[in-house]
C-alpha cells in the first residue's frame, strides 16, 4: 500500500464510521466491529507449510464456527501440551518451542484461530476463540495449555468457563490482562467521535450481552485455582508490560518470568527452558 494512502486510510474510514453513527447507528456499530474483528489473514509462507507439513496428523475439527485446523505431533507422548498462537499469526509460530517438546517426549498439538492460517471464517474476536478452543479440547485429553498474546487470554476465558480437572498447568505469553484498552487504541487509530464509540459499546453489548470491559482477568480470573505462569516483556510494544501484573494480583497461583528485549514474541531458549521446568514441576506436584 502507498504511504499516503496507508496514512490516510484510517481517517478516512473513522469518518464514515462517525457519520454513519448520525444517520444509520446500526450500521456504524456492525462496520466498526467487523474492521475490529477480521484479520490480515494472509497465505502460510512456503517455510511455514513445510514445518506444518511435519506434523503426524493435521485434522480440521467442525465447529458452530466453521472448521478449525489441528495439528498433533508424537501421538504417543505421555503429556500433550496445547498451543493457541496470537492476532495474525498461526500454528508454525511455535516451532521452536514444538522442537524441545518433542525432545521430553511430550505430544503436541497447535490449533489455527477462527480466520487465521487454514482454520476457516473471515472475524475473530477473543470469545470466538475461546469457543473454539473449547471444541478442540473435545477431541484431544489435555494435560497442558499454552497461549501467546490473545490467544492466552482467550485460555483464560475459556478455563473460567469450563471444568478443567486434567489441566496440570497454563502458560500465557504476552497476554492482555483486558480487552477494552485495545478496543479504545482502536478508537483512537480510526479518530472515532464519542457518539461512534457509543454506537459500538452499544452493538458490543448487544452482541455478547456484556460490556467490553468484563473481557478482562479482574472479572473472570478470581474463581480460577490452576497453576498458571505469565511471561512477560518488559519492552513489549503490542502489550505493555503493565498487562502481567493484573494476572499477578488476580489469580490464586501464579508465577511470573520477566524477560528482557524479547519483545512481544519471546521466542528464546531461556523461555522455552522455563516452560519445560514449569510443566515438569505441576506434573509432579500432580501426581
Amino acid at each position: 500500500m502507498h504511504p499516503i494512502v496507508q496514512k490516510w486510510l484510517p481517517r478516512i474510514i473513522g469518518t464514515q464510521i462517525n457519520v454513519m453513527s448520525w444517520v444509520a447507528p446500526k450500521k456504524a456499530g456492525r462496520k466498526a466491529f467487523d474492521l475490529f474483528c477480521t484479520p490480515r489473514k494472509g497465505k502460510l509462507r512456503p517455510r511455514d507449510e513445510q514445518y506444518l507439513a511435519t506434523a503426524e496428523d493435521n485434522l480440521q475439527i467442525d465447529t458452530p464456527h466453521g472448521k478449525i485446523q489441528t495439528y498433533s505431533w508424537n501421538n504417543t507422548g505421555e503429556q500433550t501440551v496445547l498451543l493457541m498462537h496470537g492476532w495474525e499469526s498461526n500454528s508454525a509460530r511455535w516451532r521452536f518451542l514444538i522442537t524441545q517438546l518433542l525432545e521430553q517426549n511430550y505430544r503436541v498439538v497447535a490449533m489455527d484461530a477462527p480466520a487465521h492460517g487454514q482454520s476457516e471464517g473471515t472475524l475473530f474476536h477473543m470469545p470466538k476463540y475461546a469457543e473454539t478452543i473449547h471444541d478442540v479440547m473435545q477431541h484431544y485429553q489435555v494435560d497442558h495449555m499454552v497461549g501467546h498474546s490473545v490467544g492466552g487470554m482467550a485460555t483464560m476465558y475459556y478455563l473460567s468457563n469450563n471444568d478443567y480437572p486434567d489441566i496440570s498447568s497454563v502458560i500465557i505469553m504476552g497476554a492482555p490482562g483486558e480487552f477494552e484498552p485495545i478496543l479504545k487504541q482502536f478508537f483512537t487509530f480510526l479518530r472515532l467521535s464519542g457518539r461512534s464509540r457509543k454506537v459500538i459499546y452499544r452493538f458490543f453489548e448487544r452482541k455478547f450481552g456484556h460490556h467490553p470491559s468484563y473481557f478482562s482477568i479482574d472479572t473472570y480470573g478470581k474463581d480460577l485455582s490452576i497453576p498458571v505462569l505469565v511471561i512477560h516483556d518488559k519492552h513489549d510494544k503490542v502489550i505493555p508490560f503493565k498487562a502481567s501484573s493484573s494476572y499477578m494480583k488476580k489469580l490464586e497461583d501464579v508465577q511470573l518470568m520477566r524477560t528482557q528485549k524479547l519483545g512481544h514474541s519471546l521466542q528464546d531458549q531461556a523461555v522455552f527452558e522455563k516452560i519445560l521446568h514449569f510443566f515438569e514441576e505441576k506434573e509432579t506436584v500432580k501426581n
